[in-house]
């Protein structure tokens, strides 16, 4: 009998401990599996590639100035790859059809650092809005995944503006 409660005991313990050590983003997606849904694998050079879907600063939806052939600007932000180089080292990078600079967890993977890339903002006459470093005062910013699961991204910033971006795979 003392020994069906002791079993009993150690399971239910489990189970908190269990429970306790999956953090859930605020709209989705376990903290725990956000290497495998951001860049599709947690081995080297595991890539994905999603669609920007939204892009608000201050509420307002703003995406139509980053899509190609929109009439207002020529800005190309329609894709962005993440793809992990080095798993053991967290070696993370993102890719655009004009960028290509690395990038890093924090806060349990919470969140997600992007520094500055580069000076330009073409190449190749493409060109492409800094959607990570929207600010050009700013070297580092922080954003806090919202979401993530293996089809949705959603990320939160906030500068001297507030931002959101929304990405699909």
């Amino acid at each position: 009998m003392i020994k069906n409660k002791f079993y009993i005991l150690i399971i239910l313990l489990f189970l908190v401990f269990l429970l306790n050590s999956c953090h859930k983003y605020p709209d989705g997606g376990w903290t725990n599996v956000a290497i495998k849904h951001l860049f599709g694998a947690n081995k080297d050079m595991a890539s994905k590639t999603w669609k920007l879907t939204e892009y608000e600063v201050n509420g307002i939806d703003s995406t139509s100035y980053l899509r190609p052939g929109n009439g207002v600007t020529n800005f190309q932000n329609a894709e962005v790859k993440f793809q992990i180089n080095n798993a053991r080292a967290h070696d993370y990078f993102y890719i655009t059809k004009v960028y290509n600079t690395g990038f890093f967890f924090s806060n349990n993977k919470l969140s997600i650092t992007f520094g500055n890339d580069t000076a330009s903002q073409c190449r190749l006459n493409v060109c492409e809005r800094k959607i990570f470093l929207p600010e050009s005062t700013t070297r580092l910013l922080e954003w806090k995944i919202i979401k993530l699961t293996s089809t949705e991204f959603i990320i939160k910033a906030t500068a001297n503006q507030t931002y959101k971006i929304s990405f699909s795979n």
